[in-house]
């Protein structure tokens, strides 16, 4: 009987002396240290880590992986390979915002994707997660982008996911 009143005053007393927990302050200002400046927020442009570190917080890809590594939908809510391997349709999600209030359209990909495979643009490493020299990336729709390739290349769902750098900005 001793025992059981030890117990249920011990647990009596771990109940009442567990604080609340308090709803946390919105809005202030965010400090992240990082190693080195960042030279550029154009994924284009850019091949710099500090920069890759900003734009993976910025920018969303058309697809993305789970903590699990699987790969999942982000920007495109599907997407579909052609029978003869060379075209990647992407189906974008509706409803997507700009910080500005525009909303995301194929055309922002197409725009977004054609001048990383613009070899007058600049280095761009992301332009070999787009796809090889001859790729041309086209928008169907509103929510509709393809992908054709001058060869099949059945990752590309997974290229698109792998860098932040691929991230789709508005023109």
């Amino acid at each position: 009987m001793k025992k059981l009143f030890v117990l249920v005053l011990i647990v009596a007393i771990a109940a009442v002396s567990v604080g609340g927990a308090f709803a946390q302050e919105q809005g202030g200002t965010l400090r992240v240290a990082f190693q080195n400046d960042w030279e550029s927020l154009d994924p284009q442009v850019t091949s710099s880590y500090s920069s890759l570190q900003v734009l993976n917080n910025v920018l969303e890809t058309l697809t993305t992986f789970d903590n699990d590594l699987e790969l999942q939908p982000a920007l495109a809510e599907s997407w579909e390979q052609s029978e003869d391997g060379l075209t990647w349709t992407f189906h974008l999600r509706e409803g997507v915002m700009f910080s500005n209030g525009d909303e995301l359209t194929a055309d922002d990909v197409v725009f977004t994707f054609m001048r990383f495979l613009d070899p007058e643009g600049g280095f761009s490493g992301s332009s070999a997660n787009i796809g090889p020299e001859g790729t041309v990336v086209e928008a169907a729709d509103d929510y509709t982008v393809t992908i054709t390739h001058p060869e099949p290349i059945a990752i590309t769902p997974i290229l698109l996911g792998l860098n932040k750098a691929t991230g789709i900005f508005h023109p």
